[in-house]
């Protein structure tokens, strides 16, 4: 029995593969062995081509190809001699499909008005069977396959209780048990491309975020974009709650008195995106799950790229990571996908980048993304967006510029620091509109003084929105002082002198303008656990850096322990002596249902994040159980291999398109909206209108005020 063991590893590598370009019968018709392998007692076990290809399913309805073929006979030769017990339930299950299928075609003809032999017939053909008879062999080897599948994914095709298929497939390798590394996925001349696994392929994240939705919000426009509220006098808006999310994340509360003040008891991230967030995250405290290079294609660029931005140039604490050094430039912006980059020459790359058009001239993506650098959004704005969220009418109770709500002056305010499709932090600034506000202290409203001197006005034109401290605000040491801004993150963004926004726990916070066909918002992120920190974050000296070493605390974990598969009831879940470690399985949850749904949710990531793995698993069993073909299978080898190769290749190949493809999308959209807030503040639509324009909306008298008159930075005219 233990004998035919060894086939069961041939064929796991045939699964889940699409066909090769012959498609007929193998033209051999002896019965000589043309294929062996070495069995688990070390004796040599052959097939011949009468017993790969001269039993089952010799029909118009059998597999196409040779790979298919040989799968198939193997995976059924399997079971009929080795797994004879559980062939016995399976062959229960494929008779319990054929009756289903029958009942289908009584119902379906009863519903078409045609015959139960027309409706089976129909089933037959879409299964391509003949008759019941191969119908019922359809299934069974349908059952038989999925089957096998799942004692790979137990044991890798090692047969060994000590090695997991699922983590070999994450960690792209096994320890044997003589502490012999064995690739999982290695690369051969043969072969074809090598795979380094799961957390090195697809670099997981672990993200957080909070949605603010736009209900008036439009895709594409820069400068003139437009966010709502209700003007009644108890009612909220997106305007309000927009702002009251900066503010909650900063642990800020109004007073009584109406200034800005620390809350009492700051909310964590996840407690604010289940009040705030517009999207099903809420309910799970915001989390969006695990983000990773390919296997999030549904996610729009300024979300997953925006992050990756951030995460591979400007988070010094994550380059600071072994692994992070390693592989930040598999993320790097535009990078082409023959580049050899590695993180110690990323900074001189732009012979391996692709290229935009700005301003005429060819800029690479690499450089365009490190140049523009992480944004910046004010705390200020926010106090500014909660103060004039209802404004719709002058101090004389009159409507400007023909109640073009263009101008009113939350809609200013959310174009200059809210508008930014490219990824930005929040810094304890106040803004030019923070003057004389009932929500600042005299410390504030120095700083806001300061930065409204910062904007310069001339005879109804405007300077300095866009540079200098018109565009970032300037220092307020009362916002500096609320509790979003104690963590020192001065070793993360060095060009930053004060601490930015930050989490509880020290993440900090990206903020960044998207959408797509089914909204349009601002979106808050939280890396709870970059794929480039190898050993997560840890709190030294009161700054937030990347850990060396798995430590002993539960909440030191390495990037593999982190997305385990097991659950904490098992035994093989990582612990720091007795007490289980903090992992994506228990983030957050304490009901086994939930650790169960998360580590299945990793078990279908690693599962189907390559959907050529069975090539490697061929490779695998081939070179290590000495599988060989005979000189009369040569053409059969051959065309294996390079089935293999394509497959792979040609994947490989697809991918970096796509990721290209994104790269240059994302930074043509980000180029677009320089161009856009650079134009100045020229009348009419499609320029970003001045602050100073909000800051005088409320003004009682504008008469010979020029900012105000036809061709001045605050006028507008539809006739």
């Amino acid at each position: 029995m233990k004998k035919k063991k060894c086939a069961l590893g041939l064929v796991a590598l045939l699964a889940a593969t699409a066909g090769l370009a012959s498609c007929d019968w193998p033209t051999k018709t002896n019965n000589g062995i043309i294929l062996t392998y070495t069995d688990a007692t070390g004796a040599r076990v052959g097939y011949t081509a009468e017993e790969l290809f001269g039993t089952y399913r010799q029909s118009s309805g059998s597999l196409s190809t040779e790979f298919d073929k040989v799968y198939e006979v193997l995976v059924r030769k399997y079971y009929d001699e080795v797994k004879t017990s559980v062939k016995k339930d399976l062959e229960v299950t494929a008779n319990e499909d054929v009756i289903k299928d029958k009942q289908n075609a009584t119902e379906n003809a009863n519903n078409n008005g045609t015959t139960f032999e027309e409706e089976l017939e129909k089933i037959l053909k879409s299964q391509g069977c003949d008759d019941v008879d191969e119908l019922y062999q359809h299934h069974l080897y349908e059952l038989e396959k999925e089957r096998f599948q799942s004692d790979m994914y137990q044991t890798y095709g090692t047969q060994s209780s000590k090695v997991n298929g699922l983590e070999t497939m994450k960690n792209g390798f096994y320890t044997k048990e003589d502490g012999t590394k064995v690739e999982a996925f290695p690369a051969s001349s043969e072969w074809g491309a090598g795979n380094e696994g799961w957390l090195k392929e697809q670099i997981p994240y672990h993200i957080r975020h909070v949605l603010v939705k736009l209900s008036a919000g439009t895709a594409g426009n820069f400068t003139q974009d437009k966010i709502g509220e209700s003007t009644a006098v108890d009612a909220g808006g997106e305007t309000t709650k927009l702002a009251n999310v900066v503010l909650s994340l900063a642990g800020a509360s109004v007073g009584d008195d109406g200034k800005i003040g620390s809350t009492n008891t700051r909310l964590t991230f996840g407690e604010i995106a289940q009040q705030y967030s517009d999207d099903g995250s809420a309910s799970a405290y915001g989390e969006y799950g695990i983000m990773s290079k390919t296997m999030a294609a549904d996610l729009v660029h300024e979300f997953k790229l925006g992050t990756y931005v951030f995460d591979t140039l400007y988070n010094n604490r994550t380059q600071e990571s072994a692994y992070g050094k390693a592989n930040a430039y598999r993320l790097a912006p535009g990078l082409k996908s023959d580049a050899t980059a590695t993180a110690d020459n990323l900074g001189s790359i732009a012979d391996q980048n692709q290229t935009i058009k700005v301003s005429g001239v060819d800029k690479p993506v690499y450089e365009y993304f490190k140049d523009i650098g992480v944004g910046q959004i004010p705390f200020g704005a926010a106090v500014a967006l909660l103060q004039n969220a209802k404004v719709v009418k002058d101090a004389n109770g009159n409507v400007v510029n023909e109640d073009n709500d263009t101008f009113f002056p939350r809609n200013v305010i959310y174009n200059k620091y809210f508008n930014k499709h490219n990824v930005c932090v929040v810094t304890p600034n106040a803004i030019a509109s923070n003057v004389g506000s009932s929500y600042n202290s005299a410390a504030t409203d120095t700083a806001a003084a300061t930065a409204y001197a910062g904007l310069t006005v001339t005879a109804g034109n405007v300077t300095g929105d866009l540079s200098g401290v018109g565009a970032e605000g300037v220092y307020s040491s009362q916002y500096g002082a609320l509790p979003g801004f104690q963590k020192d993150t001065t070793n993360v963004l060095p060009q930053f002198a004060n601490n930015v926004l930050t989490d509880n726990a020290g993440n900090i916070i990206l903020a960044v303008r998207a959408g797509a066909s089914s909204y349009q918002g601002i979106h808050f992120i939280v890396v709870q656990r970059s794929g480039l920190s190898e050993y997560g974050l840890k709190e030294v000296g009161g700054q937030i850096v990347e850990a060396t070493e798995e430590g002993s605390e539960a909440s030191s974990t390495s990037l593999s322990s982190y997305y385990t598969t097991y659950t904490p009831s098992q035994n093989n879940y990582p612990k720091a002596g007795t007490e289980v470690r903090n992992t994506y399985v228990n983030y957050n949850v304490q009901q086994t249902a939930n650790f169960n749904e998360r580590a299945n949710k990793i078990a279908e990531e690693i599962k189907g994040y390559n959907s050529n793995l069975s090539t490697y698993w061929f490779q695998y069993l081939v070179e290590n159980q000495n599988v060989e073909f005979t000189a009369d299978a040569n053409d059969i080898k051959e065309d294996i291999m390079t089935f293999c190769q394509t497959k792979r290749q040609s994947t490989i190949n697809a991918n970096n398109q796509i990721w290209e493809d994104n790269w240059k999308e994302y930074a043509e959209q980000i180029a677009a909206q320089e161009e856009a807030r650079q134009r100045g503040f020229a009348t009419g639509t499609g320029s970003l209108i001045s602050e100073v324009c909000a800051i005088g909306y409320g003004k009682p008298n504008k008469s010979g005020d020029k900012l105000w008159e036809k061709g001045g930075a605050c006028y507008y005219a539809t006739k």
